[in-house]
């Protein structure tokens, strides 16, 4: 494959550097020969790293005003005058099929989770109105799935979703980098240290088990007698949660002094923030959205040589009991959760097996060297048709 071959990739609300288009997708493409240009929201115009071009559109804060803004990452793509086109989120659907068809090149389109699912908790939408958008959402998207030359899932479940209407359905699974942790993650033999310092990274919000935690960490402390301490890292899904979470910690010096947010950690430093930690957590909550999609920071985790306390929902109990990685709580409560980690605690040894054993899976199937093959693979495939 000729380093000529142009890869136009595009998305209109995540950050040039995200970490599944740029740190996995787009390094894989231009490590394997491919010429690829990232159109992404953001005020600088251009940028090159790792050897990729980056084509900055600055976008407004008001989100009717974004769908309007689609035409400008239209004609940014379409100037790029590339080979094949990858966009990445469903505002850019249309965009996705007019390039289909003024173009007739391969377009792909990046589903990373259920939407239909996800408009249900959008804290944005009137709540009145949630159900029937997500309909209208979920037709739309499955009668325009078919006129793109390939689609690309996250996870299993999405898979399912989309085969039945699409005969070019690749799964490309979130796990990280093989280079994303070293060796130096594996957990020290010693234990956790006279604070247990438990660790959650992520999108940040009720949905996902902020109240959870900070109860979890109330009880450790006052129940079960364990000093430990709650860090956070990620961004506030709305507005909301992150000023009541503010408030809440301002006014009790109990979490004060135990829970810390330290906002998005770069990619590059996550691995090492997390080696300082002894657990990681995934406390989300049963919602129809998490019994589909994985949560990428169970891999991050394991790869970070962490034991994990998680929510018992489907898809993250069938790699949690595979790996043998870490426990399962009751979703909603925060007492279960508490148990387990108070188990770990009181049983160190045990939590030291679990963190190797999600190493270990990591390092040999839950990383990204295999699904970076099937990347290429289709890329390759649809190209191979043109010629």
């Amino acid at each position: 494959m000729s380093a000529d071959r142009k890869v136009c990739i595009i998305t209109s609300v995540h950050p040039p550097f995200d970490v599944r288009i740029f740190h996995r997708e787009a390094i894989s493409l231009e490590r394997n020969q491919f010429h690829v240009t990232l159109i992404a929201p953001s005020d600088q115009k251009e940028a090159e790293k790792e050897g990729i071009r980056i084509l900055g559109i600055p976008t407004s804060k008001s989100r009717p005003v974004r769908y309007l803004e689609s035409l400008k990452f239209f004609l940014a793509a379409l100037g790029t005058n590339a080979d094949i086109y990858h966009f990445h989120d469903p505002e850019l659907i249309a965009v996705g099929a007019l390039l289909q068809v003024m173009t007739r090149k391969p377009v792909i389109y990046d589903v990373h989770e259920h939407y239909p699912d996800g408009i249900m908790i959008r804290e944005w939408l009137p709540q009145p109105t949630r159900r029937l958008i997500s309909r209208v959402f979920d037709f739309c998207e499955k009668r325009m799935a078919p006129c793109f030359r390939a689609l690309i899932v996250s996870d299993d479940a999405l898979a399912e979703r989309f085969r039945p209407i699409h005969k070019a359905v690749v799964t490309l699974h979130n796990f990280p980098r093989a280079d994303f942790a070293d060796g130096k993650t594996v957990p020290r033999a010693t234990g956790f240290g006279s604070r247990v310092r438990l660790a959650y990274v992520g999108v940040i919000s009720a949905e996902r088990g902020l109240w959870l935690m900070l109860d979890l960490v109330t009880i450790l402390v006052t129940v079960k007698g364990i000093d430990v301490s709650l860090r956070l890292a990620g961004e506030f899904s709305n507005e909301r949660d992150q000023k009541l979470f503010e408030e809440r910690i301002h006014r009790d010096s109990f979490l004060r002094g135990r829970v810390k947010w330290h906002g998005v950690i770069p990619h590059s430093q996550l691995a090492e923030w997390l080696r300082r930690t002894n657990i990681g957590l995934v406390p989300f909550q049963p919602i129809p959205k998490f019994f589909k999609n994985v949560p990428t920071k169970i891999f991050e985790y394991m790869a970070a040589g962490l034991p994990i306390v998680a929510s018992d929902l489907p898809p993250i109990r069938g790699y949690l009991r595979s790996a043998k990685a870490g426990l399962l709580a009751i979703a909603a409560d925060p007492n279960s959760h508490a148990e387990k980690i108070f188990y770990l605690i009181q049983n160190q040894q045990r939590a030291v097996e679990m963190a190797r054993n999600g190493r270990l899976a990591f390092e040999d199937k839950y990383n990204w060297n295999a699904e970076e093959v099937k990347l290429v693979n289709l890329y390759n495939a649809l190209l191979e048709r043109r010629d």
